[in-house]
């Protein structure tokens, strides 16, 4: 009985196991990782055996070769022109019965590539190819491409040349960043496969990811420039700012409170200033090739806006008054007003004019009011608005003046020789009150010693008031006599005119 094999390992082994049964041996074949030939039987009988080649030289007959007690035939570096062919094994028991069984080793090699690599510097836009050759191997031989482990497809931008059964190129024209990958060529037969791989690295000058352009910003705000690259190796990004108005010498820019330059090249300016302004470089480099660089300007520009957003001013009543606010900004830049909240149209008032002076940084606004009264008390708003922003401060104008006579004077109370009175408080005049001035005068007659006659007689008397009472007592009066009473106000201006005059006369004495 022979079997016939494919071996396809550098070493193989067959064991010659023998079991006897009633004079008839079976033979089986099993392939583990080694090759046996296992003859079983029901009784275990004590047996010789042998193992001989096909031009019936018993084995072994030389070093790679061998024969152990157990049956068992080691072959080391199997090689075809030698160790393929017909083997026989034969057993013998005592009483002289033997068996034989032969198995026909074919030998089959498996692919061997030739390696190949690939220069340590590969640069984008040149032609390469990658030739992978199978030196060894049986065919029919099957040769195929991974790209980091995955299939190669044949209708992508790398082309697949085949120049026989046993070589296989990849074609690049051109190299392209996105070709850098691991290339593995698999080649396979029946016997078995190999494969071999290589490294593509593809150095890649910079280019423009986000290409960085002129920035426009408002002073005061913050600012964002990207500046972004990519190649292999990663490019490194610079950035640098020009010494003047004009881009010709260029300062390093470190990271600071008010500058950080990121990792992925973006520079930031918090609360840009005018100082900021200017030329700025950004650079990348990765050492291939001549580099990348680009000069953006950045613009800063100034919203209209005012330094002071609030004061007061106080003028007498009867002056003229005149109100400014100087606007900074760019320009063209506009101003207009308002008074409590309304347009202020000065071309339908009379009293009132607007003139304005323009500045290279900014204007100046000045409202005029001829001979101010109470109505012009206000808050005035001066607003500015240019390309850029708007702004506006407020004035509040104050009218003073005397002030106004107090309100519903009137009495409270009267006895023989108290008054009581009250009154209103009356308009300030924007101005504190002082003090108030009461003046009140006895009203009669009295006779004349000379002529005879009758003559009126008067006692006037003042008193000075806090301003901040609004009730009085007039005491030690004359009992049953007609009195005049009346108010006025002070303030810083002046006096205000006093009130109407109050006549109430005291009761006679002893009526209480």
């Amino acid at each position: 009985m022979t079997w016939k094999m494919n071996l396809a390992f550098e070493t193989w082994k067959l064991e010659c196991l023998i079991f006897c049964r009633s004079r008839s041996l079976l033979m089986l074949l099993q392939q583990l990782c080694e090759y046996k030939i296992d003859v079983r039987g029901l009784q275990k009988m004590r047996c010789t055996g042998s193992c001989t080649f096909d031009n019936g030289v018993r084995l072994p007959d030389n070093h790679r070769q061998t024969v152990y007690p157990n049956g068992t035939l080691l072959v080391r570096q199997v090689e075809r022109t030698i160790d393929e062919g017909k083997y026989t094994c034969t057993i013998r028991n005592k009483e002289g019965e033997s068996a034989r069984g032969s198995l026909y080793i074919t030998v089959r090699v498996r692919p061997v590539i030739e390696p190949f690599n690939l220069p340590p510097s590969v640069q984008m836009g040149q032609r390469l190819s990658i030739t992978c050759t199978v030196i060894k191997g049986d065919p029919p031989i099957t040769l195929k491409w991974l790209r980091d482990e995955a299939s190669l497809k044949k209708d992508g931008d790398i082309r697949i040349h085949n120049l026989a059964d046993y070589s296989s190129t990849l074609l690049f024209d051109p190299i392209k960043p996105e070709h850098r990958a691991n290339y593995t060529c698999v080649a396979s037969n029946e016997a078995g496969s190999e494969r071999h791989s290589a490294a593509m690295v593809i150095h890649v000058p910079p280019r423009w990811k986000t290409e960085p352009n002129d920035v426009d910003v408002i002073k005061g705000r913050s600012v964002m420039i990207d500046c972004e690259s990519e190649g292999f190796p990663p490019p490194r990004l610079t950035w640098r700012k020009a010494d003047g108005n004009v881009p010709e010498t260029y300062m390093p820019i470190s990271s600071s409170s008010h500058l950080h330059v990121f990792e992925n090249g973006s520079l930031t300016i918090l609360d840009v200033g005018e100082q900021d302004a200017g030329y700025y470089l950004c650079q990348a480099s990765n050492n291939i090739g001549s580099g990348l660089s680009k000069v953006i300007k950045l613009n800063v520009h100034v919203a209209a806006h005012f330094t002071n957003k609030f004061h007061a001013e106080i003028v007498k009543k009867g002056l003229n008054a005149k109100l400014s606010c100087q606007a900074f900004g760019e320009r063209p830049l506009s101003i207009m007003w308002t008074k409590d909240r309304q347009p202020l149209n000065t071309k339908l008032m009379s009293r009132y004019r607007q003139t304005e002076t323009v500045f290279t940084n900014g204007s100046l606004s000045e409202l005029l009011i001829e001979t101010v009264d109470r109505g012009d008390s206000a808050l005035f708003t001066c607003l500015a608005r240019n390309s850029y922003g708007k702004d506006e401060t407020n004035i509040q104008l104050i009218i003073q003046e005397k002030p106004d006579i107090p309100q519903e004077l009137r009495v409270t109370r009267a006895t023989s020789r108290t008054i009581d009175i009250s009154w209103s408080p009356p308009y300030s005049g924007n101005s504190r009150l002082l003090k108030y001035i009461l003046t009140y005068e006895e009203i009669g007659e009295s006779r004349n010693e000379i002529s005879g006659g009758k003559i009126p007689h008067s006692n006037v008397k003042q008193v000075t008031i806090l301003p901040s009472e609004i009730t009085w007592s007039i005491e030690k009066l004359t009992p049953n006599t007609k009195h005049s009473i009346k108010i006025s106000a002070v303030n810083v201006l002046g006096e205000s005119e006093s009130s109407n005059p109050v006549e109430v006369a005291t009761e006679e004495e002893g009526m209480f």
